[in-house]
């Protein structure tokens, strides 16, 4: 998930747990290299699936624009097909700059945003 990039007010379990997630398969995928074996970090953006209203999560700025899951599925596949490390799947060009240059926001405003994300209209 993309909350592995970030902490994540109102969600900080989860972003924590993805952010663990991350760690993990890029380290096994490390260990793993010269074997053939390929392990991939997916992180794909907002999935319209039940998650957004089971977390009562869908009337966020967050949860504004989902693709389908078979899109994410594609884009898994092909990645770990190539033998890529990270992929982000289901993110607007916006979003994918947005999360590139999330080190170099000041912490205070990125906790703002990502809250102000997660909060309902």
């Amino acid at each position: 998930s993309t909350a592995s990039l970030m902490p994540g007010p109102l969600q900080a379990v989860y972003f924590a747990t993805k952010a663990y997630v991350r760690s993990f398969t890029n380290a096994i995928a490390d260990e793993l290299r010269d074997t053939g074996v390929t392990v991939t970090n997916l992180m794909p953006g907002a999935i319209d699936t039940g998650f957004a209203k089971t977390a009562n999560l869908d009337d966020t700025e967050l949860f504004a624009h989902t693709v389908g899951p078979a899109i994410v599925a594609r884009d898994a596949f092909e990645a770990t097909m190539a033998g890529d490390m990270d992929v982000f799947s289901g993110i607007t060009w916006f979003r994918k700059l947005q999360l590139k240059l999330i080190g170099l926001m000041p912490k205070k405003q990125l906790l703002k945003m990502i809250r102000e994300m997660q909060e309902t209209k």
